[in-house]
């Protein structure tokens, strides 16, 4: 069965960590015996789905009360190559590309 958000809350992050390993195991025993036509609840796929992402939003919520870390934002540098053009009047003119 799927733990709930509070079941999880009480758990020390030793223990999610264990529980998150063996969630992801099963989760792919899962998978392998669905594609094997093995499984008879493909419930307990969505279960360990969903227990997934609460361990991993809680240990995220952990981490940002702890750390207050912030997203890193994205820094796009843009290089502009000059390269030098003749022109008919024998003049050097620099094209650009972006």
């Amino acid at each position: 069965m799927a733990m709930k958000i509070k079941e999880l809350r009480e758990k020390s992050d030793l223990e999610l960590d264990k529980l998150l390993t063996e969630l992801m195991s099963q989760l792919q025993d899962c998978r392998f015996a669905v594609a094997g036509r093995r499984l008879k609840r493909v419930r307990e796929m969505l279960e360990a789905r969903k227990t997934i992402a609460r361990i991993l939003t809680l240990k995220k919520e952990r981490q940002s009360v702890a750390g207050h870390v912030e997203k890193p934002t994205k820094q796009v540098e843009v290089l502009v190559k000059t390269e030098p053009v003749a022109t008919t009047n024998n003049e050097v003119v620099a094209k650009t590309e972006a």
